[in-house]
């Protein structure tokens, strides 16, 4: 695998390099998860923010600067209502600064097919460096698994931490990959690594990651409706899109429902909406100071509040644990400004991939967290891409 850098490259590099390493289980067993993710955030959007103030390629600057501002209030200020330790408080608002930012801000950040690949082979490397020192240390790379996906009950973790998050990375992987090879140049190298991803992903065993890979290859393919004349086009893109509800639906049933993984995730949310302490305040501002315990991990207490029966990883319960509903319009606000951006495109190549990547991020928030978690790079990932297209589809329409 070759990879060439230019100078400014190196940062981006290195900040989802470090990343991906922060969620190795080397750097768990090392205690250095914290450190490693602030130090790749601090990397990631000071570049980002370099990146939009020195641009000349934005246009509007102060109205998008001002609705990033109304964005983050939106999802932190929930947290001004409620109690933490300095060290969670920080923690929190800087998962609010790195979502809205990388959203809203990043329009001329990932400004090529090549800063794209360059960010997924930061984090094919820091899977590949994980496994090494996972194999050095001694710990298990391979684990039983309790729910078969793929026809066999183990589940291969690639040195991280967890193996629904390789997996997940391994889709972050194949994405660069893919979109450098359909638009930017044709190399075997590429080839070779997204065959890698799709090995690597059905050896993690993870449902999750599965079906967001069905997910982006259903929805990028949506431009096969501009080879039909426009007197089928409607009733064509009718019977596609009712084909792909069918298609996400049987895989749901399949992956998901079937998941006693999963079932608990839905009763943790259950559980956390019709528990007796939820009142409408706390549906509005969310419940953070309560959940983010400093005895407690974050899971555990959150069951010990809300039942054993459930658990929290499941996206939407945590928005509304952190942000509130008042938070939750904050990711309306960002996803509809984005595909609003993606549909207006005259380019059906941005338009395409824009899409795919917005959809796979907003239907895998149905069986994991990525759209809101900011501790592995997938969402922030999909979230750089997804602003790294609108901004080309802006500059697009500009010259036309």
């Amino acid at each position: 695998m070759k990879i060439t850098f230019q100078s400014k490259d190196i940062f981006l590099f290195l900040s989802f390099f470090i990343l991906t390493l922060a969620g190795s289980s080397w750097a768990y067993e090392a205690g250095t998860v914290q450190i490693l993710e602030y130090a790749a955030y601090a990397i990631l959007l000071a570049c980002i923010c370099l990146s939009f103030l020195m641009s000349k390629q934005i246009e509007n600057k102060e109205r998008k600067f001002c609705l990033f501002l109304v964005v983050l209030l939106l999802m932190s200020v929930g947290l001004c209502f409620q109690r933490f330790s300095f060290g969670r408080i920080f923690s929190l608002i800087v998962t609010m600064l790195a979502i809205s930012v990388s959203a809203l801000l990043s329009e001329d950040y990932l400004n090529s097919y090549q800063r794209m690949k360059i960010a997924s082979d930061a984090v094919l490397c820091g899977t590949i460096v994980s496994l090494v020192l996972a194999l050095f240390e001694g710990y298990s790379v391979v684990r039983r698994h309790s729910e078969v996906t793929v026809g066999y009950a183990y589940a291969f973790s690639g040195g991280m931490s967890i193996k629904n998050t390789f997996g997940a990375e391994m889709v972050v992987v194949f994405i660069g990959n893919y979109i450098a090879e359909r638009y930017d140049r044709r190399t075997i190298s590429r080839k070779i690594i997204m065959v890698y991803a799709i090995l690597m992903l059905l050896l993690s065993n993870s449902r999750g990651a599965v079906m967001m890979l069905m997910m982006f290859l259903l929805s990028r393919h949506i431009s096969i409706v501009r080879s039909i004349s426009k007197r089928q086009r409607k009733q064509v893109t009718i019977t596609l899109v009712m084909l792909c509800a069918a298609i996400f639906l049987v895989l749901f049933q399949e992956i998901a429902l079937n998941s006693f993984n999963y079932m608990m995730r839905i009763q943790g949310f259950l559980n956390y909406i019709n528990h007796k302490d939820t009142n409408l305040i706390r549906l509005l501002l969310g419940n953070a100071g309560e959940v983010y315990s400093t005895e407690f991990d974050y899971v555990t207490q959150f069951r010990r509040i809300y039942g054993w029966n459930g658990s929290a990883e499941f996206a939407m319960l945590n928005i509304l644990i952190k942000n509130g509903l008042v938070g939750l319009f904050g990711y309306v606000i960002v996803f509809y400004i984005l595909i609003k951006t993606f549909v207006k495109s005259e380019s059906w190549e941005y338009k395409t991939v824009g899409i795919a990547i917005a959809m796979m991020l907003l239907l895998s928030a149905l069986v994991e967290d990525y759209i809101q978690n900011i501790h592995s790079p997938v969402g922030i990932y999909c979230y750089l891409v997804m602003g790294g297209f609108a901004g080309m589809s802006v500059r697009n329409q500009r010259r036309s």
